[in-house]
């Protein structure tokens, strides 16, 4: 199956983030899914353990505005 990424270039992956990647995706049964996601600070880096973040929420990025001077305006939802 073939799958395109859009990352920023300063993006850090943790190990094996292609496998959860697929799984997630799996789980929406939608071969059209879109996956997206506000990734953490850099600077946060510090609190993040393998296997994902100390947080409990993951940000997604629900939908984009793009406002009168250009630039977009994303709103998120904690999931």
């Amino acid at each position: 199956q073939e799958f395109c990424l859009q990352l920023d270039a300063h993006s850090q992956l943790s190990q094996n983030w292609d496998e959860g990647l697929i799984q997630e995706f799996q789980t929406t049964h939608n071969e059209f899914a879109v996956l997206s996601t506000v990734p953490p600070n850099v600077a946060d880096k510090d609190n993040m353990q393998p296997g994902g973040s100390q947080q409990t929420k993951v940000p997604r990025q629900c939908s984009v505005t793009v406002q009168d001077n250009g630039i977009p305006d994303f709103d998120y939802l904690d999931a």
